[in-house]
């Protein structure tokens, strides 16, 4: 099984679903969640958020120094698995 391209501490996550916006303005130009590789799920009820994110669909944001979801997150959510970051040279 392929480990995850990023790794995310959910316990910081708010749900704000910035993530999930710049994703899909870096793979489809539009600002939509159904273009995006995660889907931020809130329950209504406790307001626990979780996430699921589409390995396969994400590029690590190919023509950017530095992955959008990354870049964006005011939280600090989310962090480049050290197993890709070999492969890929960021600019931090």
């Amino acid at each position: 099984m392929e480990k995850s391209k990023l790794i995310f501490n959910q316990d910081l996550c708010t749900g704000c679903r910035s993530c999930q916006m710049a994703c899909s303005l870096h793979l489809a130009g539009v600002f939509g969640p159904e273009e995006s590789c995660f889907e931020i799920i809130q329950d209504k009820e406790t307001g626990i958020v979780t996430r699921k994110f589409d390995n396969d669909k994400c590029d690590l944001c190919k023509d950017e120094t530095i992955p959008m979801c990354i870049r964006i997150c005011p939280r600090h959510v989310i962090q480049l698995n050290t197993d890709f970051r070999a492969k890929h040279v960021y600019k931090y």
